[in-house]
Protein backbone atom coordinates (compact mmCIF):
# COMPACT_ATOMS: atom_id res chain seq x y z
CA UNK A 1 0.00 0.00 0.00
CA UNK A 2 3.08 2.54 0.50
CA UNK A 3 4.15 2.01 -2.77
CA UNK A 4 1.17 2.73 -4.04
CA UNK A 5 0.65 6.01 -2.25
CA UNK A 6 4.00 7.00 -3.43
CA UNK A 7 2.77 6.57 -7.15
CA UNK A 8 -0.22 8.67 -6.97
CA UNK A 9 2.15 11.61 -4.94
CA UNK A 10 3.94 11.21 -8.28
CA UNK A 11 1.01 12.04 -10.42
CA UNK A 12 1.50 15.95 -10.01
CA UNK A 13 5.51 15.59 -10.27
CA UNK A 14 6.25 14.91 -13.74
CA UNK A 15 6.23 18.81 -14.80
CA UNK A 16 9.31 20.47 -12.92
CA UNK A 17 10.69 20.40 -16.08
CA UNK A 18 10.53 21.42 -19.67
CA UNK A 19 10.79 18.56 -22.44
CA UNK A 20 11.19 18.98 -26.22
CA UNK A 21 7.57 18.19 -27.71
CA UNK A 22 6.01 19.29 -30.79
CA UNK A 23 4.10 22.62 -30.76
CA UNK A 24 1.56 21.13 -33.80
CA UNK A 25 -0.19 19.52 -31.59
CA UNK A 26 -2.38 21.84 -29.84
CA UNK A 27 -5.01 23.68 -31.89
CA UNK A 28 -5.00 26.85 -29.45
CA UNK A 29 -2.43 29.40 -29.41
CA UNK A 30 -0.47 27.64 -26.30
CA UNK A 31 2.13 25.45 -27.02
CA UNK A 32 2.87 22.22 -25.39
CA UNK A 33 5.93 23.91 -23.63
CA UNK A 34 3.67 26.87 -22.24
CA UNK A 35 1.16 24.61 -21.10
CA UNK A 36 3.52 22.54 -19.26
CA UNK A 37 5.48 25.61 -18.09
CA UNK A 38 2.30 27.07 -16.38
CA UNK A 39 1.72 23.67 -14.74
CA UNK A 40 5.34 23.96 -13.01
CA UNK A 41 5.36 27.61 -12.22
CA UNK A 42 1.50 26.57 -10.19
CA UNK A 43 2.75 23.03 -8.59
CA UNK A 44 5.84 25.05 -7.50
CA UNK A 45 4.30 27.98 -6.05
CA UNK A 46 0.44 26.65 -4.98
CA UNK A 47 -0.74 23.83 -2.83
CA UNK A 48 -1.75 21.15 -4.25
CA UNK A 49 -5.37 18.72 -3.72
CA UNK A 50 -6.95 16.51 -5.67
CA UNK A 51 -8.83 13.18 -5.69
CA UNK A 52 -7.66 10.24 -7.68
CA UNK A 53 -9.25 6.69 -8.29
CA UNK A 54 -6.42 3.61 -9.37
CA UNK A 55 -6.37 0.03 -11.24
CA UNK A 56 -3.76 -2.36 -11.21
CA UNK A 57 -3.32 -5.83 -12.34
CA UNK A 58 -1.01 -8.24 -9.92
CA UNK A 59 -1.06 -11.15 -11.74
CA UNK A 60 -4.47 -11.98 -12.70
CA UNK A 61 -6.18 -10.01 -9.59
CA UNK A 62 -7.21 -6.84 -10.49
CA UNK A 63 -6.66 -4.04 -7.31
CA UNK A 64 -8.48 -0.50 -7.17
CA UNK A 65 -9.03 1.91 -4.92
CA UNK A 66 -9.25 5.68 -4.57
CA UNK A 67 -8.05 8.78 -2.31
CA UNK A 68 -7.33 12.16 -1.69
CA UNK A 69 -3.91 14.06 -1.83
CA UNK A 70 -3.02 17.43 0.19
CA UNK A 71 0.73 18.03 -0.56
CA UNK A 72 2.76 21.89 -0.92
CA UNK A 73 6.45 21.56 -1.48
CA UNK A 74 8.19 18.71 0.09
CA UNK A 75 4.82 17.89 2.35
CA UNK A 76 1.77 15.97 1.80
CA UNK A 77 -1.02 14.46 3.44
CA UNK A 78 -3.01 11.25 1.70
CA UNK A 79 -5.35 9.22 2.14
CA UNK A 80 -5.90 5.70 0.45
CA UNK A 81 -7.68 2.89 1.08
CA UNK A 82 -8.42 2.87 5.11
CA UNK A 83 -4.67 4.74 5.26
CA UNK A 84 -2.99 7.92 6.09
CA UNK A 85 0.34 9.12 5.61
CA UNK A 86 1.56 12.52 6.91
CA UNK A 87 4.66 13.39 5.66
CA UNK A 88 6.44 16.68 6.55
CA UNK A 89 9.59 16.91 4.02
CA UNK A 90 11.64 15.05 7.10
CA UNK A 91 9.11 12.79 9.20
CA UNK A 92 6.58 10.49 7.44
CA UNK A 93 3.65 8.94 9.82
CA UNK A 94 1.57 6.20 8.31
CA UNK A 95 -1.57 5.61 10.65
CA UNK A 96 -3.76 2.77 9.77
CA UNK A 97 -7.07 3.32 12.06
CA UNK A 98 -8.62 0.11 11.96
CA UNK A 99 -5.79 -1.87 12.82
CA UNK A 100 -4.69 1.02 15.52
CA UNK A 101 -1.44 1.43 14.41
CA UNK A 102 1.11 3.95 13.93
CA UNK A 103 4.76 3.49 11.92
CA UNK A 104 6.86 6.73 12.05
CA UNK A 105 9.94 6.97 9.59
CA UNK A 106 12.82 9.47 8.57
CA UNK A 107 12.50 10.67 4.78
CA UNK A 108 16.28 9.56 3.98
CA UNK A 109 17.86 9.34 1.11
CA UNK A 110 18.66 6.51 -2.13
CA UNK A 111 16.29 4.42 -4.71
CA UNK A 112 14.23 2.44 -1.92
CA UNK A 113 13.38 6.37 -0.65
CA UNK A 114 11.90 7.41 -3.60
CA UNK A 115 8.93 5.15 -2.64
CA UNK A 116 8.63 6.00 0.82
CA UNK A 117 9.05 10.14 0.29
CA UNK A 118 8.19 11.14 -3.46
CA UNK A 119 9.67 14.38 -2.29
CA UNK A 120 12.41 13.41 -3.08
CA UNK A 121 12.16 12.21 -6.68
CA UNK A 122 9.99 15.56 -7.02
CA UNK A 123 13.29 17.16 -6.19
CA UNK A 124 14.91 15.51 -8.87
CA UNK A 125 12.18 15.00 -11.67
CA UNK A 126 14.07 17.16 -14.28
CA UNK A 127 16.93 14.72 -13.99
CA UNK A 128 15.31 11.46 -14.25
CA UNK A 129 12.87 12.06 -16.91
CA UNK A 130 12.02 13.61 -19.96
CA UNK A 131 9.13 14.27 -22.75
CA UNK A 132 9.17 11.99 -25.46
CA UNK A 133 6.17 13.07 -26.68
CA UNK A 134 3.06 15.10 -26.96
CA UNK A 135 0.13 14.25 -28.28
CA UNK A 136 -3.35 16.25 -28.38
CA UNK A 137 -6.30 13.71 -26.83
CA UNK A 138 -10.17 14.67 -26.13
CA UNK A 139 -9.83 16.02 -23.06
CA UNK A 140 -6.12 17.71 -22.62
CA UNK A 141 -2.25 16.51 -23.71
CA UNK A 142 -0.82 13.27 -23.24
CA UNK A 143 2.46 13.23 -22.47
CA UNK A 144 4.70 10.80 -22.75
CA UNK A 145 7.78 10.57 -20.25
CA UNK A 146 10.75 8.17 -20.02
CA UNK A 147 13.36 8.05 -17.82
CA UNK A 148 17.11 9.28 -18.58
CA UNK A 149 18.58 7.58 -15.28
CA UNK A 150 18.24 4.59 -13.06
CA UNK A 151 16.54 4.07 -9.44
CA UNK A 152 12.86 5.00 -10.37
CA UNK A 153 11.55 1.77 -10.94
CA UNK A 154 9.58 3.05 -13.79
CA UNK A 155 9.68 2.04 -16.95
CA UNK A 156 7.06 4.80 -18.63
CA UNK A 157 4.67 7.26 -17.53
CA UNK A 158 2.00 8.94 -19.52
CA UNK A 159 0.05 11.75 -17.97
CA UNK A 160 -2.86 14.19 -19.31
CA UNK A 161 -3.11 17.52 -18.37
CA UNK A 162 -5.94 19.71 -19.43
CA UNK A 163 -5.31 22.39 -22.24
CA UNK A 164 -5.13 25.56 -19.85
CA UNK A 165 -2.25 23.92 -17.79
CA UNK A 166 -5.19 23.75 -14.70
CA UNK A 167 -5.65 20.29 -14.18
CA UNK A 168 -4.38 16.63 -14.26
CA UNK A 169 -6.74 14.63 -16.06
CA UNK A 170 -5.24 11.03 -15.49
CA UNK A 171 -2.46 9.01 -15.96
CA UNK A 172 -0.88 5.45 -16.56
CA UNK A 173 2.68 4.10 -14.84
CA UNK A 174 3.91 1.43 -16.05
CA UNK A 175 7.20 -0.18 -13.96
CA UNK A 176 10.24 -2.23 -14.78
CA UNK A 177 8.87 -5.28 -12.72
CA UNK A 178 6.27 -5.08 -15.23
CA UNK A 179 3.24 -3.74 -13.35
CA UNK A 180 1.12 -0.98 -14.69
CA UNK A 181 -1.24 1.21 -12.67
CA UNK A 182 -4.20 3.26 -14.16
CA UNK A 183 -5.38 6.90 -13.04
CA UNK A 184 -8.20 8.89 -12.61
CA UNK A 185 -7.79 12.24 -11.29
CA UNK A 186 -12.14 13.47 -10.83
CA UNK A 187 -11.00 16.45 -9.26
CA UNK A 188 -7.71 18.68 -8.97
CA UNK A 189 -6.96 22.53 -7.62
CA UNK A 190 -4.37 24.57 -6.87
CA UNK A 191 -4.49 26.62 -3.64
CA UNK A 192 -2.49 29.38 -2.06
CA UNK A 193 0.32 28.08 0.17
CA UNK A 194 -0.75 28.00 3.54
CA UNK A 195 0.88 26.71 6.98
CA UNK A 196 2.36 23.14 7.18
CA UNK A 197 0.90 22.23 10.49
CA UNK A 198 -1.61 20.04 8.12
CA UNK A 199 1.28 17.46 7.76
CA UNK A 200 2.51 16.60 10.98
CA UNK A 201 0.81 14.13 12.78
CA UNK A 202 0.37 14.31 16.78
CA UNK A 203 0.56 10.52 18.00
CA UNK A 204 -0.70 12.13 21.89
CA UNK A 205 -3.61 12.48 19.86
CA UNK A 206 -4.48 8.62 19.74
CA UNK A 207 -5.54 6.24 22.48
CA UNK A 208 -3.45 4.28 24.37
CA UNK A 209 -4.79 1.23 22.46
CA UNK A 210 -2.72 2.24 19.37
CA UNK A 211 0.57 0.73 18.60
CA UNK A 212 3.30 3.16 17.30
CA UNK A 213 6.75 2.04 15.76
CA UNK A 214 9.45 4.97 15.51
CA UNK A 215 11.76 3.83 13.09
CA UNK A 216 13.90 7.24 12.87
Amino acid sequence: MSGIISYIILLCCPFLFCGSVDPAVLSSSDTPEEVLQKFISEVSGSAVKFSYGYSMKDGSALISGEGSVDMQGDAYLVTADGLEVYCDGKTMWTIDRQAEEVVIESCGSGQQSYFANPALLIRSFDERFAVSEAVAVEDGLKYRLIPVSEGTGISCLEAVISCDGEKLLSARMEMENGTVMDFTVPSFSFFPVSGSERFVFDTSSLGNSYVVTDLR
